[in-house]
């Protein structure tokens, strides 16, 4: 084996090394590619989100909804008994020391100025307050209104109202 033939074995050994690492550093940030454009095409927005757990408020015979005698459960409509404190935290209640970073309401029906909040609301409003057009069955009548669900995610990283 001559001089050269040696040099040339050192020369494929150190060309593969480097190659080697240069593939694997490259097949490593394509995997992490994929894996946040994945993550990036199954998120759901938070809006959805919030607008899917609301709906549980007006159409829930646990929550708020009206029932009558038969069993009939008439959604968006509230009845104003169950429009209650107690009601509220059987219906949606997060966890008393870290709920504050999850989903938090406040709902107000704004014709009778009466308001409701679950109980790690602290007036800071994530998103543009969701409005529906119910109505009120309050033992005799039904009357018209305006429910308003004011909507918290999460305290620790909100600088101001999104979506606005």
């Amino acid at each position: 084996m001559s001089d050269n033939d040696v040099f040339e074995v050192g020369r494929k050994t150190i060309y593969w090394m480097i190659a080697s690492f240069i593939i694997g550093v490259l097949m490593i940030a394509f995997v992490i590619f994929i894996v946040g454009y994945q993550g990036k095409l199954t998120a759901v927005p938070g809006e959805l989100k919030t607008g899917f757990i609301t709906l549980r408020f007006v159409t829930n015979p646990d929550c708020f909804a009206y029932q009558d005698a038969t069993g009939r459960t008439f959604p968006y409509t509230i009845d104003l008994s169950k429009f209650t404190k107690e009601r509220m935290n059987l219906c949606y209640l997060t966890d008393p020391e870290k709920g504050y970073n999850t989903f938090n309401f406040k709902l107000t029906l704004h014709g009778r100025d009466m308001s409701l909040a679950t109980n790690n609301f602290f007036n800071v409003v994530y998103y543009s307050p969701l409005g529906y057009a119910v109505l009120i069955w309050d033992g005799e009548k039904f009357i018209r209104d305006d429910l308003l669900i004011e909507v918290q995610e999460s305290i620790s990283s909100i600088p101001t109202m999104k979506g606005s």
